[in-house]
């Protein structure tokens, strides 16, 4: 049972991952509706927006801050601070990620009133 769902992401091979934040995990459904599976880990307070990005799930949690990175299939692999680099106010009550089409990562900061673009780069 979904607990305070905030987001709905659809991915690129029409999935839908809800952001159940309520119960710190993210369901990822088929295009119908049907379950496939739930992405849980103890690193997640308030997973509150994600995005699939370059073959990596961007999580944004609410109470935290943080974006964790993790795999396609849902391991763990890094946590992005709140406090990005080259930037001096760290994240605060973050409230939606979003892949603009030139790939840069959008964060909605709701509680420094700001939208933060970054670039994204990933060690392979």
């Amino acid at each position: 049972v979904l607990k305070s769902p905030e987001k709905i992401y659809r991915d690129p091979n029409d999935n839908f991952i809800v952001c159940d934040a309520g119960n710190k995990r993210l369901v990822l459904y088929d295009q119908y509706g049907g379950y496939q599976k739930q992405i849980q880990n103890k690193i997640f307070s308030y997973p509150v927006s994600v995005v699939f990005f370059q073959d990596h799930y961007f999580v944004l949690d609410g109470v935290t801050s943080e974006i964790y990175v993790l795999d396609k299939n849902g391991k763990y692999l890094s946590t992005i601070s709140s406090l990005l680099p080259g930037d001096d106010t760290a994240m605060l009550k973050p409230s939606d990620i979003y892949v603009a089409e030139d790939g840069k990562l959008l964060i909605a900061d709701t509680g420094n009133n700001r939208l933060l673009v970054c670039s994204v780069f990933i060690e392979k």
